[in-house]
Formats: structure tokens, sequence, C-alpha cells
């Protein structure tokens, strides 16, 4: 039976893999927002990267790294990640939804560390598929 079971490692699934995009409003102390764009990139071998586009100046913020696979909760597949821009590391986990993928949209819950895409507090956002 072991020869059958295979190492997640940086995995990801297949139906996961591909373009994806989420349009966030984000709120400041001062009352104001602004409108923000994710882009996602997600390939099978676990490499992830995000560019954080704030609408109105075009300043994207790159991020990349891998992501582990960890297990499966209600929320979805749970993953660790340690992405990072420039020097900079940014370590956490989130949850990956895939349910409505065949409908182009994937739901990512933050759980641990930094949360990625600024979701509210017990919050999610939802990408939908380029």
């Amino acid at each position: 039976m072991p020869a059958c079971i295979t190492a997640q490692g940086n995995a990801m699934p297949s139906y996961a893999a591909g373009k994806w995009c989420a349009n966030v409003y984000h709120s400041v102390a001062s009352g104001a927002s602004y409108e923000g764009v994710y882009y996602l990139s997600i390939h099978e071998n676990g490499l992830v990267e995000i560019n954080d586009v704030i609408v109105s100046i075009d300043a994207p913020l790159q991020i990349a790294g891998y992501c582990t696979y960890l297990g499966t909760t209600e929320l979805g597949m749970v993953y660790q990640f340690g992405l990072y821009s420039g020097d900079q590391l940014r370590e956490g986990t989130f949850a990956l939804d895939l349910y409505n993928t065949d409908y182009g949209e994937m739901t990512i819950t933050p759980i641990s560390g930094v949360n990625l895409f600024d979701a509210s507090e017990g919050g999610y956002t939802v990408f939908t598929r380029l």
C-alpha cells in the first residue's frame, strides 16, 4: 500500500492551477478607500505568484514562493506558505475552497500568519479564473 501513497509536498491540484483575479476594496483609517486587484498565478508544482495592484496608481507589489499542502478542513484544502517580496518573507496558512472551480471561482480564507489578500476578520476573498 505505501507505494500507492504520494507525498504532496509543494503540489497543487491541477484544477487550481492557472491565473486568477480578485477585485478588493480597501478602507483606510481616514475613512477613505481605494480599489486593489490581486492577480494570482498557481502552478501545479506549488509555486504561487501574486501581483497586488493599486488601481489608481498602477503600483504592483510582487510576491512569490511555494505552498505546502497540510490537509483538509471544512474551509477547504489548507496550505502553508512562505512567499517573498524582495527579501521580505511572508508566512502563514490559508485554505483554498475549490468547490466552484467548474464555474470559474475559488475562495481563499486566511487561517494564520500574513493575510495575503486583506480579507476581513473571519472573511475570505473570492477569485475568478482569467
